[in-house]
């Protein structure tokens, strides 16, 4: 996991991807098909997708061109794709996303009931069993009867291994935590001990938003450690 990495330096990071890719063809991208087949080309541009009351948002389709001097390409959507690999050529940053299905809206995470399409996840974390990710989102804020305004953020999510379905745990808001730790547990309900983790005075909230994948860590030792 890369702990150093501050949540506004991640949406720079994102931000100076998707710019680079508008202005010119220097990111090179990187497919692992369905089929085991592999693509290599040049990203001319991506598609996203909203949704979830956070409005969280992926990439839904990526074009990809044969060479960094065309315009056009061939798309490829996320339900046809396992694994996805941006390099920019530039800075050598590359990103690696999993294909993988949202949870299905008006569903609890327990059920593991799949979204009707798949979505490119920024793989940010790696344990031995766990993978977490980091997306984007907006979601409107009403400040008043006139006023509200569009709060951005970086919304957390985990699958493990032989999951099909990206769970989204955490998504940094502004304002106070009450109930969070009642929200986190059914984010991980299908996990006792996660359950009796955040319930416990081992947990620490605080600790939690700085670093949103402590979470993980510990779920990855409880599954690793096999009790």
């Amino acid at each position: 996991m890369r702990k150093s990495l501050l949540l506004s330096l991640l949406l720079s990071l994102l931000c100076a991807l998707s710019v680079s890719a508008k202005k010119s063809s220097n990111i090179k991208c990187e497919l692992i098909l369905n089929d085991g087949k592999k693509v290599e080309g040049w990203l001319v541009k991506e598609k996203s997708a909203s949704y979830g009351p956070y409005m969280v948002k992926n990439a839904t389709d990526v074009v990809v061109a044969s060479s960094a001097e065309s315009k056009d390409g061939t798309n490829y959507n996320a339900d046809d794709v396992k694994e996805m690999k941006l390099t920019d050529e530039t800075s050598g940053e590359s990103l690696v996303y999993k294909s993988l299905h949202a949870v299905k809206s008006f569903t609890m995470p327990k059920s593991m009931s799949p979204s009707p399409k798949r979505y490119f996840w920024l793989v940010m974390y790696e344990g031995k069993k766990v993978t977490g990710y980091i997306s984007m989102a907006s979601t409107r804020v009403i400040t008043g009867v006139r006023s509200s305004f569009t709060e951005r953020s970086l919304p957390f999510s985990y699958s493990v291994d032989g999951d099909d379905i990206a769970v989204t745990y955490h998504v940094p808001m502004g304002g106070g935590v009450i109930g969070k730790q009642a929200d986190l547990k059914r984010m991980f309900e299908r996990f006792p001990q996660m359950e009796e983790y955040i319930d416990s005075k081992e947990f620490d909230l605080k600790a939690f938003k700085k670093n949103p994948f402590i979470l993980l860590e510990k779920l990855d030792q409880i599954l690793t450690s096999g009790k």
